[in-house]
């Protein structure tokens, strides 16, 4: 869902979106692909609240008013990127957990990530105990003693990654 906001609080209604030319109010990356698109809104706040000073003197209503209820519409415009997810990362060598007296930890993508990517929520972390992702059983030592092998994931289970974890 696009959402569009005034920065000063303004009322008004957001009378169209588009994306690249089309009308619509959602923005579905999966649907659109890789690529860059122009997404434009158009705010109209309506009649304008006056403002007037004569000789820096304030004659009619205040700035407040008038930041508030600017009556204007305004195009407003944003290029978004969609990139594709790297089907190969890099990941840190090994992690170091610390568990709380609950004996529990979320561990993320960024947690074990090496570098920057754009889309944390591509990516799943499991705990394994041999390749390939999902088979289990999580919480057990590698057989090597090493401690856990942790996989990251691409949708639809497909490894990118590895690391070993001490907990």
């Amino acid at each position: 869902m696009i959402e569009v906001g005034e920065n000063y609080g303004a009322s008004g209604t957001v009378t169209s979106i588009t994306v690249n030319g089309v009308a619509t109010n959602i923005f579905d990356a999966g649907a659109l692909g890789v690529g860059t698109y122009k997404v434009t809104a158009t705010f109209d706040a309506g009649a304008a609240t006056p403002f007037i000073t004569v000789n820096g003197q304030v004659v009619s209503g205040s700035d407040a008013a008038a930041l508030a209820d600017p009556g204007c519409q305004q195009m407003i415009m944003q290029f978004v990127s969609v990139v594709g997810t790297p089907a190969v990362v890099v990941c840190n060598d090994l992690l170091h957990i610390s568990l709380d007296a609950d004996c529990t930890e979320e561990i993320l993508p960024d947690d074990v990530l090496e570098g920057s990517y754009f889309c944390y929520d591509d990516y799943k972390v499991e705990l394994d105990k041999v390749p390939p992702c999902g088979n289990g059983p999580v919480g057990t030592r590698d057989p090597d003693g090493g401690g856990y092998r942790q996989d990251v994931c691409l949708p639809g289970g497909t490894p990118a990654g590895w690391q070993r974890m001490l907990g």
